[in-house]
């Protein structure tokens, strides 16, 4: 399980390769975003490889992006719970 602290985080391309649980400490505190600014955005915050499970509870995810498959999370054969 990770915690995530408040505050606003700029990554893109995380690939989940195993189950995971990402808890964060409210969704008005803690922002995950590909980008700044949505055409500033060029990939998924996360893909989750097939086989694989992943929750997300109490966070926002913003400006991600996927020309015909998802924007903020792909999910690829996988599951995933928010």
């Amino acid at each position: 399980m990770i915690h995530v602290a408040a505050g606003t985080y700029k990554q893109a391309g995380i690939t989940v390769d195993r189950n995971i649980t990402i808890l964060g400490e409210g969704a008005d505190g803690i922002i995950l975003q590909a980008a700044v600014t949505p055409p500033e955005a060029s990939g998924h915050e996360f893909e989750i490889t097939p086989s694989y499970n992943m929750v997300i509870k109490d966070l926002m995810i913003h400006n991600g992006f996927g020309a015909g498959s998802g924007a903020g999370i792909l999910v690829d054969g996988s599951s995933l719970s928010l």
